[in-house]
C-alpha cells in the first residue's frame, strides 16, 4: 500500500474519531440508536448541553442544543436524545427539576405507561414542558404532605409544652429564664435611661465650660503667645548661660554661708552664756542680794528716795520763782526785809 493512501486513512480516522469525541462530549454517541426530542421552557438557567435527561433517576440520554423560539421570543426550545430502545409515549412531560441546592438541573421524562406503537415517541417529535419548584424536585406531592403533617405535629406538641408553664422540661426553663432576662434587662435599660438623663445636663455643663474656656484661649491667644516667646527666651538664656561658673559662684556663696552659719553658731553660744548671767543678775536683784536687790526691794528706801525727789522738786521750783530769797544782790549794800509771801498759785504747793 502506497504511503499517501495510508495517510489518507489515517486522517479519515482521525476526523471520524474527532467528530465521535466532539459529540461524546456533548452528550451524543453517534454510534447508538437514539431519538432525538425538542421541549420549550420559559426559562432554562443552569441547565447545559449534556446535562442528564433522565426517568426517576435512570438516564436515558442527555441535553443536546439550545435555541429561541422563532415563533415566541420569550420560549426556549431545548434539544435532547433519547436511547432509541425506549417505547415513549408522545403525551410524556419533559420536567425541567434542579439536581441539589447548589445548583445544576436536569431533564425528568414523566409518564404514565409505555406506547403500544402507534403513539410511541419518534424522531423529531416535541414534547410538552414543565418546570418544577425547588422543592417539588426533590419530593413529591405525597412525601411533601407527610412531612408538613408531621412538622405540623411536632410543632403542636412544641407549642402545647410552651403553653404549660408548669410542665417541667429545659425549654420551659429557658424561656422562664428568658423572661426574667427580659425583665432584668427592662430595668437596667430604666436606670441607664435616668443615668443618661442626669450625665447629659453634666455634659451640656461640661461643653458650655469647655466652650467659656475655649473661648478665654481665644481672647488671650496673643498672651499665651507673648508668654511662651518669654518663656522661649528665658529657656535660651539659661542654656547660654555659663553653669560652670554659675554654680562655683553658687559654691563659693554656700562656703561663705557655712562660715557666717558658724559664726552665728557661736554668737548663739555667747548669747546664751549672756543670757545665762543675766539670769543670774536677775535672780540676786530678786533675792535682795546685793546693793542693787536691796534698792529695788526695799520699800522704805523707795519712800525716802521718792520723798527726796519730790522735796527737791519743791525747792527747785522755790529757787525758781523766787530766787532772791537766795541770792542777795544789792549794790548799795541794802537788803531786802520785806517778809516773805507765798503765792496763791505756788506751784511747789499743789502736788
Amino acid at each position: 500500500m502506497k504511503k499517501e493512501i495510508r495517510l489518507g486513512i489515517l486522517a479519515i480516522v482521525t476526523v471520524a474519531v474527532s467528530i465521535w469525541g466532539y459529540k461524546y462530549l456533548k452528550g451524543k454517541n453517534v454510534f447508538s440508536n437514539v431519538n432525538v426530542v425538542t421541549v420549550e421552557f420559559d426559562e432554562v438557567k443552569n441547565l447545559e448541553v449534556a446535562s442528564p435527561v433522565a426517568i426517576r433517576g435512570f438516564i436515558v440520554g442527555s441535553v443536546l442544543d439550545f435555541n429561541i423560539d422563532p415563533q415566541d421570543v420569550n420560549k426556549i426550545l431545548v434539544t435532547f436524545d433519547v436511547k432509541g430502545g425506549l417505547q415513549l409515549p408522545k403525551n410524556t412531560i419533559a420536567t425541567l427539576k434542579s439536581e441539589s441546592v447548589m445548583g445544576g438541573r436536569y431533564i425528568e421524562l414523566e409518564f404514565d405507561e409505555l406506547c403500544n406503537g402507534s403513539n410511541c415517541l419518534e424522531d423529531g417529535d416535541m414534547v410538552q414542558g414543565s418546570t418544577a419548584g425547588m422543592i417539588s424536585s426533590f419530593l413529591s406531592v405525597d412525601e411533601f404532605d407527610q412531612y408538613v403533617s408531621k412538622i405540623g405535629i411536632g410543632m403542636d406538641t412544641i407549642v402545647g409544652k410552651l403553653g404549660n408553664m408548669d410542665e417541667d422540661n429545659p425549654l420551659n426553663k429557658t424561656i422562664q429564664d428568658l423572661e426574667k432576662s427580659m425583665a432584668n434587662l427592662a430595668s437596667i435599660t430604666t436606670q441607664i435611661n435616668s443615668m443618661l438623663g442626669s450625665t447629659t445636663k453634666n455634659i451640656s455643663r461640661t461643653m458650655n465650660n469647655l466652650d467659656v474656656i475655649s473661648e478665654n484661649l481665644a481672647s488671650n491667644n496673643g498672651k499665651i503667645n507673648g508668654l511662651l516667646s518669654n518663656l522661649e527666651m528665658v529657656s535660651n538664656e539659661i542654656k547660654n548661660a555659663k553653669i560652670g561658673s554659675t554654680i562655683a559662684s553658687a559654691n563659693g556663696a554656700l562656703d561663705s554661708s557655712g562660715q557666717a552659719i558658724d559664726e552665728i553658731k557661736d554668737l548663739v553660744v555667747n548669747t546664751q552664756s549672756s543670757i545665762e548671767n543675766l539670769n543670774k543678775v536677775i535672780a540676786k536683784m530678786d533675792s535682795q542680794e546685793g546693793t542693787l536687790g536691796k534698792l529695788i526691794n526695799d520699800q522704805g528706801l523707795y519712800n525716802n528716795l521718792s520723798s527726796t525727789s519730790k522735796n527737791l522738786d519743791h525747792l527747785l521750783q522755790d529757787f525758781r520763782l523766787n530766787p532772791k530769797r537766795y541770792v542777795n544782790v544789792s549794790v548799795f549794800g541794802k537788803k531786802n526785809k520785806e517778809p516773805y509771801v507765798l503765792p496763791e498759785d505756788y506751784p511747789a504747793m499743789k502736788n
